[in-house]
């Protein structure tokens, strides 16, 4: 919270992201967002099959458009030692600051979706709000998990000029 306007766009970054629980899913809003503003377009890989998913939502990742598509994963692993099955994404906000444009969000992840396969999910989010974005908020979609990170991991924002 509290995002300064003082860049052009604006990099989240995160890598060894998992649910202390399994059964869970994790999104992202921007400035705590509920209505159906995000846009979505994206590509989502599982089992060795690719699912396009498209529609309007109440978060990025669209799990109303497609359930595994959150962007901090869909019944994740829960391990904080079995680090190729955690969740590592990064995730641009175009022109974050404006306030007379819609904001364009681009995000890749991949995660291990407990027990079944594992998911890479590019996509592309018009989010149709002139407002200018103070704050990414992750939450919880499902599930009692609580979002955590392994040793020597992190989720970092960066401003980008």
């Amino acid at each position: 919270s509290s995002i300064p306007g003082t860049y052009k766009n604006l990099k989240l970054v995160w890598d060894g992201i998992y649910h202390t629980a399994s059964a869970s899913a994790f999104d992202v809003r921007l400035n705590n967002n509920s209505s159906s503003n995000y846009q979505i377009r994206g590509l989502l890989t599982e089992n060795q099959g690719v699912v396009s998913f498209v529609g309007s939502d109440t978060s990025l990742g669209g799990p109303n458009v497609n359930s595994v598509g959150c962007a901090f994963g869909y019944y994740a692993n829960a391990s904080s030692t079995t680090y190729i099955q955690q969740n590592y994404g990064v995730m641009t906000i175009y022109d974050y600051a404006s306030t007379s444009k819609f904001k364009t969000v681009e995000y890749v992840y991949g995660y291990y979706r407990a027990g079944t396969s594992y998911n890479i999910c590019r996509s592309v989010v018009l989010y149709n709000s002139t407002t200018a974005i103070t704050s990414i908020d992750i939450f919880r979609i499902s599930g009692t998990a609580a979002l955590t990170n392994a040793t020597s991991t992190s989720l970092k924002l960066y401003g980008v000029n």
